[in-house]
């Protein structure tokens, strides 16, 4: 059998399958980022605010949305969405290195740059992982009220 060992493809493993364009996908001043809303989000290893190693997909699992804030950010913006739309949101800031954001529990350290790598350097980025592990939206840190628009749009709350 080993002669006749079939082997699968890229486009079996379905791994550049995106919603590019779709209705559930929306970009608002993007940040310089290799992603767009609509591709697979991608996963990294970093660090909890207690310091034990955590991966984002491990984060994402779930029936929520995840919001993450990469640089400097919006605090007061994060914990007014985070409050509002609890039941469907968990919100994260994620910094590089252990800087003191005042985030709490909800800060998350990339501590080896695979974050900024997969997702993009730039400051005040916000990225808007759908329950199903697709990116929804990204925008920047003054997109906090369209990242809450969007969510209202799926789950009818106002």
């Amino acid at each position: 059998m080993k002669d006749r060992e079939f082997r699968r493809g890229e486009e079996v493993l379905q791994l550049g399958l995106n919603y590019r364009g779709s209705s559930l996908s929306r970009q608002e001043d993007p940040p310089s980022t290799p992603l767009q809303a609509g591709d697979r989000a991608p996963d990294a290893p970093l660090l909890d605010h207690d310091g034990n190693r955590v991966r984002l997909f491990d984060i994402f699992h779930g029936p929520r949305f995840t919001l993450l804030s990469l640089g400097s950010h919006d605090l007061p913006g994060l914990n007014q969405i985070r409050e509002k739309v609890k039941q469907n949101l968990q919100a994260y800031a994620v910094d590089r290195g252990a800087s003191a954001t005042a985030a709490g529990n909800h800060q998350l350290i990339d501590d080896q740059g695979h974050v900024v790598h997969a997702y993009g350097g730039e400051n005040r980025a916000l990225f808007l992982i759908r329950a199903d592990g697709y990116v929804g939206f990204i925008g920047v840190s003054k997109s906090i009220g369209s990242v809450e628009s969007y969510l209202e749009q799926l789950y009818g709350e106002g």
